[in-house]
Formats: structure tokens, C-alpha cells, sequence
């Protein structure tokens, strides 16, 4: 019988010195607010500052909502990550919506921006970034709406949408892919994804991945590595579940604040 593994309490990589420079530094830069944010949120200032929470942090040093934070923490990762494999002494250029398309493939990308820049000079090196962004963010924005399509009953191909009936797995998006492509002339830019679409696919990742991780608890073998799991994976999944808990509290106000 393998014993109960004790969690860990998180802890800061930092001193309070330390943590108060970081923060005084955050409030007074305009251009690096990002970068900076992650560093704060990777050493975990806002336990050696005393507070309880980054989201207790956030409101009372700099009254930045927990959503934007990770906002700019998502576009400082992707850009940090990116300009370290195209080894750029300066960071890139990339958009908050491109950053979070990115951030789940973002393996994918620093693995092609290498290939890219393998063998540019750095003047070279910004414009095979922004190809290779382009490029694999576009083909995330395609799969994404594949995806959406095959979930249509039966694969069929799109069709003029009909109105839901009350066992039909409707959504905005599949009624949108259900209608039919123009048969001639040129074709239309693709458009961007609704906050419907995009909050869709969202939920459909989380809860696939939820699924993956309470599968993997339970398997055998899940057990012996424990520990070592543990220590690894423990605080992105306390992160994850904070988050998680201020989206649903963010839900419930802004459904309630609509309904009256």
C-alpha cells in the first residue's frame, strides 16, 4: 500500500526584500509590466509580502484584476520563450489574442522558430519570428474550427442551420459552420473567433484535460511517482484551480448583473 503523500506548502523564492523591490519596480514601469508580472507570480511575491492569495496581491498593490494578470503573464511567457529560441537580444512583437493562441502549442513554436533562425543573423531574425508566428497561428485558428465541424452529428457536411431541437448538441459556432460555402466568386477572409467560439473551445480543453489528469491520478503507476509529481506539478495546479475559482465567481456576478 503506497503511503499518503503529505502536500507541501507553497512557498516564496524570494526574500520580502526582494519581493517589495520587484513589486515597487512593477508600479513604476509602463513597458515591462508583463515580464515583470511573471517574475513576481514565478517567485511567489505575494507570499513573502504576507498576502494570502496573487489575487489578494494583485487588488490591494496595484488593483489589477487576477484575468488580466494572467493576460499579460500569457503574452510575457509566449514572448519570453519565443525570443529566447530565436536567441533575440530584444523582445518580440506579439499581440495579446496571438499569445494565447499560441500558449498551448507553444512547444511547437519555439521548436520551429529554431529552425527558422538556425542559420539568420540576428537582423534577420525578427521577420522569420513573425512568419513562423503567423503561420502556426493560423493553422491553430483551422483546426480549432475542424475540430468544431467534425462535432457536428455524423460529420455530414455544412448545411443550412435549422433551428435546435431539444436533443441537438447546438452551439453559435456549429450554426455558423452550417452554412454553406459561396459557390463561386472569390473567397472571404476567414473571421476571427467569437468570444462564444473562443469561450467554447476553452471549456471543451479544460474539461478534456480535467479528465486526463483525474484518469492519470488513478492510474497504477501514478502512485510510485507521486512524490516526485507532487513536487512538480502541485503549485500549477493549485494556480490552475484558484484561477478556475474566480472565473466561476466572475460568472455567477456577471450572469446575475445581466439577469437584473
Amino acid at each position: 500500500m503506497t503511503a499518503a503523500v503529505q502536500p507541501h506548502p507553497i512557498q516564496a523564492s524570494c526574500s520580502v526584500e526582494e519581493a517589495r523591490a520587484l513589486t515597487d519596480q512593477i508600479k513604476g514601469s509602463a513597458e515591462r509590466l508583463d515580464a515583470l508580472l511573471v517574475t513576481a507570480h514565478e517567485r511567489r511575491v505575494w507570499l513573502a509580502l504576507g498576502y494570502g492569495s496573487w489575487q489578494s496581491y494583485l487588488t490591494a498593490e496595484f488593483r489589477v484584476s487576477r484575468s488580466r494578470s494572467y493576460q499579460l503573464i500569457t503574452q510575457a511567457t509566449v514572448v519570453r520563450e519565443i525570443a529566447a529560441a530565436a536567441e533575440l537580444s530584444t523582445p518580440v512583437d506579439i499581440p495579446e489574442a496571438t499569445a494565447r493562441d499560441l500558449k498551448p502549442v507553444l512547444a511547437e513554436v519555439v521548436e520551429q522558430v529554431r529552425e527558422a533562425v538556425a542559420d539568420l543573423a540576428e537582423p534577420e531574425r525578427p521577420a522569420a519570428v513573425a512568419e513562423v508566428v503567423d503561420r502556426v497561428r493560423e493553422q491553430v485558428i483551422t483546426d480549432r474550427r475542424a475540430a468544431e465541424q467534425s462535432e457536428t452529428p455524423g460529420g455530414e457536411a455544412p448545411r443550412v442551420a435549422s433551428p435546435p431541437g431539444p436533443d441537438d448538441d447546438w452551439s453559435p459556432s456549429s450554426a455558423l459552420d452550417k452554412i454553406p460555402a459561396r459557390p463561386k466568386g472569390k473567397r472571404p477572409a476567414p473571421r476571427p473567433p467569437s468570444v462564444e467560439e473562443d469561450f467554447a473551445d476553452a471549456a471543451r480543453e479544460l474539461q478534456r484535460a480535467v479528465n486526463r489528469v483525474e484518469r492519470l491520478t488513478g492510474d497504477g503507476r501514478f502512485g510510485v511517482r507521486a512524490h516526485k509529481l507532487n513536487a512538480k506539478h502541485r503549485a500549477g495546479i493549485e494556480n490552475a484551480a484558484e484561477g478556475l475559482n474566480i472565473v466561476l465567481i466572475r460568472m455567477r456576478e456577471l450572469a446575475a448583473r445581466a439577469a437584473s
